[in-house]
């Protein structure tokens, strides 16, 4: 029986795939299938997957995508494929400890959890480790009532460094929007209103790697305004499915942070010139369907002085928030 299904959507990483692959077939869990996605990518990393599918014919599966899905459409073909009781996803350039999918297991088979989480190290490269990062914090565990899921909500944490039970996937009919990036935005509020339990292995267990270019760090790409798609579909979703209502001030929360807080940052810092186009998109749609956001608890308490002043500054007008942000970033002695 297989336990975990470990799905690794694959993009253009030939120079990480090996040491990504060489983490997952030393897993200490035997009962594991890896299913690698190679999504139409123009490298060499087809060849790589190919060749580790028959070096480990008992664990690895390729599958092969014809179109550039995207992660969110490679995980779908992941999903639908998977055997595993357990699903986990992990990206083609991180890497994982030997012992992470045996002790994520164990402890979703001992206490009967949905999901099970645990802690991830932030690398440069395999013996350069910047930092840990802890993930659920203790009063998140366990059966998940409305105060938990509120804070998970805003509070989630990364879709890797977790196991989900297949049938939160395929019971609840949620699949990850295709074509897009930021992906995991969209899904992972819906999957905590369907679960009823969280474990938690206290052990960094999962490499995120830092030393590339990621899709998040990647400067003067438009492809970051998909988050505002994703986060978006995210709260439509939450409507649709009757969470809405008892949730609304969390959803809230958790949209005005990713489509318009971090949309303002990434327009400001991310590009040459800052994108002042979609400031102003931004704005206007806030202005529209979000005009008191300013008023929802989790924006007065979270968001930092400085995330303030500068969406309150893009409200009044994109160039005032430039200014202000070049200000922060150039004449220190403004801020203090």
């Amino acid at each position: 029986m297989i336990k975990i299904s470990i799905i690794v959507p694959v993009y253009n990483v030939e120079k990480y795939l090996h040491r990504c692959l060489d983490s997952l077939v030393a897993q200490t869990l035997d009962e594991i299938e890896i299913i690698t996605i190679d999504d139409a990518s123009p490298d060499q990393s087809f060849s790589i997957l190919q060749q580790y599918e028959e070096s480990y014919p008992e664990k690895i599966r390729v599958i092969r995508s014809k179109e550039n899905l995207r992660q969110g459409g490679a995980k779908n073909l992941g999903i639908r494929s998977a055997k595993g009781q357990y699903i986990g996803f992990v990206d083609s350039d991180d890497w994982v400890h030997p012992t992470m999918f045996e002790k994520l297991f164990k402890e979703a088979e001992s206490t009967g959890s949905d999901i099970v989480d645990c802690n991830y190290f932030v690398a440069r490269e395999v013996n350069d480790i910047k930092r840990e990062v802890i993930s659920s914090y203790p009063e998140q565990i366990g059966n998940l009532n409305l105060k938990k899921k509120k804070e998970l909500i805003l509070h989630g944490g990364r879709m890797v460094t977790k196991i989900f039970k297949k049938s939160l996937f395929l019971n609840n009919n949620i699949f990850f929007p295709e074509h897009l990036f930021y992906e995991d935005n969209e899904i992972m509020p819906i999957l905590w209103m369907y679960s009823q339990k969280l474990g938690k292995v206290d052990e960094a267990l999962y490499y995120y790697f830092r030393g590339g270019i990621s899709t998040t760090s990647r400067k003067n790409s438009y492809h970051h305004f998909d988050r505002l798609i994703t986060s978006v579909n995210m709260k439509n979703h939450l409507k649709k499915r009757g969470f809405y209502k008892e949730y609304s001030e969390e959803i809230e929360g958790k949209f005005i942070q990713l489509y318009y807080i971090n949309t303002i940052f990434v327009c400001l810092n991310k590009f040459d010139v800052p994108e002042k186009h979609y400031l102003k998109q931004i704005r206007d749609y806030m202005k529209v369907h979000n005009p008191d956001y300013r008023s929802n608890i989790y924006f007065k308490r979270n968001e930092t002085l400085l995330k303030k002043r500068i969406s309150f500054a893009n409200d009044l007008h994109p160039q005032l928030a430039i200014l202000k942000n070049y200000l922060k970033r150039n004449c220190k002695i403004f801020y203090n």
